[in-house]
């Protein structure tokens, strides 16, 4: 009952933060590859497992409104929605019983569209193998060589059936 009312009264004092002895540090944010410049993910460092507020402004000096939650162990968070080419600014408030820790800003941090979506790599090398073999047989072809082309059943019937 002891530890109980001391746990309380420790986190009801202000000044003592006895809640906030890690907060995350090293916040960095980049634009987030792929995504067709609507977001930017956030990367810090933070061992405790406690709620944090990523918080958004588009200027170092104004008002700041929170573009979600994560946990501080989780060392990222991505930012969807945004306006390409907008210069976004973050930081992250931790709580410290009844008080709030600001960490250091990261920006200016603008989304950006890619020319290059690496996830669609597998497109990009089916499109240049069917180039390639079509290139192929029209070289062959040229070459004078005799190609052989199946009948199409269906085509007969109908070229058959019209002719008579």
């Amino acid at each position: 009952m002891k530890t109980v009312c001391l746990l309380i009264t420790l986190m009801l004092v202000p000044g003592l933060n006895v809640l906030a002895q890690n907060p995350p540090t090293g916040l960095s944010g980049f634009d987030t590859p792929g995504d067709e410049g609507q977001s930017i993910t956030l990367e810090w460092e933070g061992t405790e497992d406690r709620l944090i507020t990523v918080m958004r402004s588009t200027s170092p000096d104004g008002d700041y409104v929170a573009a979600g939650e994560a946990l501080a162990s989780d060392g990222s968070f991505t930012d969807a929605g945004l306006t390409e080419g907008t210069d976004y600014y973050y930081r992250l408030a931790y709580p410290a019983g009844m008080d709030t820790i600001y960490t250091a800003l990261a920006g200016p941090v603008a989304p950006r569209s890619n020319w290059f979506r690496k996830h669609r790599i597998n497109t990009l090398v089916l499109t240049v193998l069917m180039f390639v073999a079509l290139v192929s047989y029209i070289h062959i072809a040229k070459g004078g060589k005799e190609l052989y082309i199946r009948r199409i059943a269906g085509l007969s019937a109908l070229d058959e059936s019209v002719g008579r």
